[in-house]
């Protein structure tokens, strides 16, 4: 009974550690309105289909509060074309360096994070923030910068749309350097809608935290098996 009742209490003591983490590092973000950018037609792996392309307001709301090292209000660009918007969310703030989208990597996240580094400060229109999104759209889901081909396709005759994405691309594949940029992961509901943003990137859960719980529970484990050979 004693073996049962330590092995019972540190799995019970491991869940709690975890639980206490992840909601510690747990932030709320609630959907303010859409800033610059206009309507757009994609191809979205060979379906068809309207989207808004562009700046997405948010704010922090909560008993969390704002995290520090961020604006308490921010625009953000829309990271997956498979979830849609939903208020309020509940999300983890990572790195853009876990980013991928469509099995692509390993370089997609940072790419993604130099578009929007480099030219989110510098939107000052429609045109330019739609050809932004659709940019890191391009970025994240193709593994060719092709607006014509692949996973994702812009459908449009918007000529000055189509130069400024690719004006965008064209700087990417010549100035690319390793750069971060905030993913705002959803973890309550986990099918809302993925963004990056500005801000202090603060990796959740803490990846050498979560070896040390995982390094216990097997220590516990193997503990437990050796006592009941015994």
């Amino acid at each position: 009974m004693k073996q049962k009742s330590f092995f019972s209490g540190l799995l019970t003591t491991l869940t709690l550690l975890v639980a206490s983490t992840l909601n510690a590092n747990a932030y709320t973000l609630s959907y303010t309105g859409l800033g610059m950018g206009q309507n757009v037609t994609i191809n979205n792996n060979g379906v068809q289909e309207a989207c808004f392309a562009g700046q997405i307001g948010w704010q922090f709301v909560g008993g969390a509060g704002t995290p520090t090292g961020y604006s308490s209000t921010f625009n953000a660009y829309c990271v997956s074309l498979a979830n849609n918007l939903q208020t309020p969310m509940d999300v983890a703030l990572r790195s853009s360096n876990d980013l991928t989208r469509n099995g692509n990597s390993p370089n997609t996240g940072p790419k993604a994070a130099w578009l929007f580094n480099t030219y989110a400060n510098q939107v000052n229109s429609n045109v330019t923030a739609a050809a932004l999104q659709i940019a890191i759209w391009e970025t994240l889901y193709d593994s060719s910068a092709s607006l014509n081909a692949g996973y994702f396709q812009l459908v449009t005759s918007d000529s000055t749309l189509t130069n400024q994405v690719n004006t965008y691309l064209g700087a990417l594949n010549s100035g690319f350097t390793s750069t971060t940029a905030t993913w705002f992961q959803p973890t309550n509901p986990s099918n809302a809608q993925d963004m990056l943003g500005a801000g202090a990137v603060s990796n959740v859960p803490e990846p050498g935290l979560m070896s040390l719980f995982a390094g216990s529970s097997l220590s516990g484990l193997y503990i437990f098996r050796r006592k009941r050979r015994k």
